[in-house]
């Protein structure tokens, strides 16, 4: 349960209903937890359903800058240290989206490059042991 007076305004909680179950489920989720201001300073930039990653996303601060700062009640994602004194946007990254960690990592096994990826957005980790 994910509630804090300035998230998701104006109902004050997210709208999925139910845990995560398909891949889909995690990107809707993570999509409205960037769009309720949960996690904050990234932007989102899909890419095609046909190419081999499922997006890319940028580090952006904005002003005002203390709202990317972590304190318990009002950004508890927020960064600990503050690297950035101005508004600052980096270049692009790759995110790719799992429902599970153990998928991702049996595709390194076959096909994918593991370097290119600098973000995994998955629901459950589990062990393939």
């Amino acid at each position: 349960m994910i509630k804090n007076p300035i998230f998701f305004s104006p109902m004050k909680e997210v709208s999925i209903t139910s845990l995560p179950k398909p891949e889909q489920d995690v990107i809707v989720l993570f999509n409205q937890l960037v769009a309720g201001g949960v996690i904050r300073g990234l932007k989102l930039m899909p890419t095609s359903s046909h190419e081999q990653y499922d997006g890319i996303y940028k580090y952006v601060v904005k002003e005002p800058l203390q709202n990317h700062v972590f304190d318990k009640n009002t950004d508890p994602l927020g960064v600990q240290d503050m690297q950035h004194s101005a508004e600052f946007a980096s270049k692009p990254y790759v995110l790719e989206y799992k429902h599970n960690v153990d998928a991702l990592i049996q595709e390194f096994e076959s096909e994918e490059q593991e370097s290119a990826i600098s973000l995994v957005v998955a629901w459950e980790i589990h062990s393939l042991m």
